[in-house]
């Protein structure tokens, strides 16, 4: 299988090879401070992996959910806007993702026509621009 042109011209990833170049220091023997991919240095909290844990064994973790997340916790998301800021949002309006990038090129893809100027602030995430490049779009860095 051959890779696309697009997929070919993307620039490495300065986070992932920023991280495996601390690793390699890591591994000899040098005192490395990562701060590359946004990894916590704690554990997940007892309450929360206990409540993972439960949420498996009563079976609420093992089907597949709404894509954009569940009624609940959209009603949840609701909720707190209207005590904290006095207005409701609508279910159609909230949707969850696994994260920021993820979604940005979810979206990229969805409304970027080839061409299209993308303007983004900086400073930015590193894949932003490809992404943008993905969706044949123009990057524009302000």
């Amino acid at each position: 299988m051959k890779l696309s042109k697009r997929v070919l011209e993307m620039e490495e990833s300065v986070t992932l090879a920023s991280d495996a170049r601390a690793k390699a220091l890591k591994a000899q023997g040098k005192d490395v401070l990562f701060l590359t991919l946004g990894q916590p240095d704690f554990h997940t909290p007892e309450n929360i992996q206990d409540a993972a844990v439960e949420a498996i064994r009563d079976g609420r973790a093992s089907f597949y959910t709404v894509a954009s997340g569940l009624p609940e916790l959209k009603a949840a998301v609701n909720t707190y806007f209207e005590r904290y800021y006095g207005y409701s949002v609508a279910a159609n309006e909230v949707t969850f993702a696994t994260g920021a990038k993820f979604s940005l090129y979810t979206f990229f893809m969805a409304v970027v026509n080839p061409g299209d100027e993308v303007i983004i602030p900086t400073p930015y995430w590193v894949s932003y621009g490809d992404q943008v490049k993905m969706a044949e779009g123009v990057p524009v860095f302000v």
